[in-house]
């Protein structure tokens, strides 16, 4: 295969020159997170569950809902430190599974017996770089596959440690890092933005089907009906699957269903 100048071929692909691949045993020492006793959840410290690492690229602590109560002990062998990286150990689709997401808090936080805590044995991932990298399709394509169980996917330290990512020289991951934040941020403000024109529309919508405000050239009262005015209503009724010929263009609609059909001159009451 031809590799374009400065650039290499490796195990995952071609990088750049300048670049390394190290495995995840490389760089990280594993441990499951802790269990407790179901009177220990609800009030304590922090919790990182299995949603925390599904929903986020990098965590800093108000995302986290879960509390836990332990003793001293527990909370000191538990505790995730800035740069720590967080995989969810198990999830509902294969696609979900050891998802990364790296502790930037610095609130004193543990994590849960569903979650794999990856310290990081040397300084080749920056923290903010890590979140982002570990769930890059590069990685996530040798993740997925690994995941196993009929019900649940569920992934071990022992798949993990044989992952392997690109890692560029510290200065180029930190201007990666940043780059992916801005379009972070620029993505939160469009979301912002749609959500309040959502609103808006919304707004728009009470008063427009309400009356309380009239387009340009509209005047006059409206009229009140009930719904048996002006349609006539039909229950659906019960099928099966069997019942159902998948190619067909018509819809239908079933027991649980009201179909209502507009009133004509010729509509029976």
């Amino acid at each position: 295969m031809e590799v374009r100048h400065g650039y290499k071929q490796t195990e995952i692909g071609s990088i750049p020159q300048g670049w390394d691949v190290k495995s995840f045993d490389e760089l990280f020492d594993f441990r499951n997170g802790v269990n407790a006793d179901k009177n220990s959840y609800g009030q304590g410290v922090p919790f990182i569950n299995v949603l925390e690492p599904i929903t986020y690229s990098h965590i800093h602590g108000p995302e986290i809902p879960g509390r836990i109560t332990l003793s001293d002990s527990l909370l000191s062998s538990y505790e995730v430190l800035r740069g720590d990286v967080l995989f969810n150990r198990t999830s509902e689709t294969q696609e979900e599974v050891g998802l990364a997401s790296t502790y930037l808090g610095s609130e004193r936080v543990v994590f849960g017996g569903f979650v794999i805590c990856g310290r990081p044995k040397d300084g080749s991932l920056d923290p903010l770089y890590s979140g982002y990298a570990l769930r890059a399709p590069v990685v996530r394509s040798q993740i997925i596959p690994m995941g196993q169980g009929a019900i649940r996917a569920n992934i071990s330290q022992q798949n993990l440690k044989l992952i392997l990512v690109p890692i560029p020289p510290p200065p180029e991951q930190g201007a990666i890092a940043t780059a992916l934040k801005d379009i972070d941020a620029l993505l939160e403000g469009l979301e912002s933005l749609i959500a309040k024109k959502r609103t808006l529309k919304e707004a728009a919508l009470q008063q427009l089907f309400t009356g309380q405000t009239r387009l340009p050239g509209f005047t006059g009262q409206w009229e009140a009906k009930g719904l048996n005015l002006l349609s006539a209503m039909k229950s659906g009724n019960t099928i099966t699957s069997a019942d159902i010929d998948q190619s067909s263009p018509y819809p239908c609609y079933g027991g649980n269903g009201l179909r209502g059909y507009p009133r004509t001159s010729d509509t029976a009451e």
